[in-house]
């Protein structure tokens, strides 16, 4: 109860601008914006969420375990260094389980209308959709807070997401798959947690069918190479590292030993590092 109690303060503080939670040494701290949907060609990849029936997935926007969860992924740990993203995702789940799909891209990109993104109409109408400490944290910020500031302060990351944009990244949002994620989605088990992926993922004693880093390569704090060998795997598990155009020079050079494969998206020019164990 305290940590929520605090982490509700923590957030109306942000969104009022009494707390600055932009400058940090670190990129990425515990107090560290929410993405508002991935930046990431989650499509480019969509393949390699097929048959994993136990995954761990960097929280972040919560688009990637939305396209795990597309793919029937049941058991899900999701990981973030910081306090907010899992909130932002159980608040994204509810609008799943709420409201048809036009209805979930107005709620969080009517970006046309500074009144009407995260409409607090709206969320009253999912706010039962999520569990009681979910619930509260978003209260927290409603009660006080137009749906506008809150997605324009510092506790929402600043970069460019239109519709187009997003429907294009994202597998759930396009065709029917929207209706099969709401049925999948009320069967999975998602459990969060927060701080270092490493800590985290190497205290765990199950082995994963799929382990989704996204691009924490670009910022982690150590040795890449040994965290991926060190992480348990089932006998057909892989880790999926998200490069990005910029930034994937002399990564192939470092990891050249046959655990590694690379599949590189012709469309955005970004790509995945594949890691999977040879037997």
């Amino acid at each position: 109860k305290n940590m929520l109690d605090n982490d509700i303060i923590l957030a109306q503080r942000i969104v009022s601008g009494k707390y600055n939670n932009i400058n940090n040494p670190e990129i990425y701290h515990d107090t560290s914006f929410i993405y508002k949907f991935s930046n990431e060609s989650i499509i480019d990849y969509q393949k390699y969420l097929k048959n994993r029936n136990n995954a761990f997935i960097v929280t972040a926007s919560g688009d990637q375990i939305l396209n795990s969860i597309l793919e029937g992924t049941t058991n899900i740990t999701s990981c973030d260094v910081s306090r907010f993203p899992k909130y932002f995702f159980e608040l994204k789940k509810a609008a799943i389980l709420s409201l048809s799909k036009d209805e979930y891209l107005d709620f969080f990109l009517k970006d046309d209308n500074y009144d009407d993104i995260l409409n607090d109409d709206i969320y009253d109408n999912i706010r039962n959709n999520m569990c009681d400490e979910d619930r509260e944290f978003w209260d927290g910020l409603f009660q006080f807070f137009e749906g506008g500031e809150i997605y324009n302060s510092s506790l929402f990351s600043h970069e460019i997401v239109t519709p187009q944009l997003v429907i294009s990244r994202n597998s759930y949002l396009q065709d029917n798959n929207y209706n099969k994620l709401q049925s999948n989605i009320e069967k999975t088990n998602i459990n969060h947690q927060i701080g270092n992926v490493r800590d985290i993922i190497l205290n765990e004693k199950k082995e994963y069918d799929l382990v989704n880093l996204s691009s924490i390569i670009y910022y982690y704090n150590g040795n890449y190479k040994e965290l991926l060998e060190s992480i348990k795997l089932s006998d057909e598990g892989i880790i999926l590292t998200y490069l990005y155009d910029k930034g994937k020079r002399n990564i192939d050079d470092l990891f050249k030993e046959k655990e590694y494969s690379f599949d590189n998206f012709s469309k955005s020019g970004d790509g995945v590092m594949i890691y999977k164990k040879i037997k």
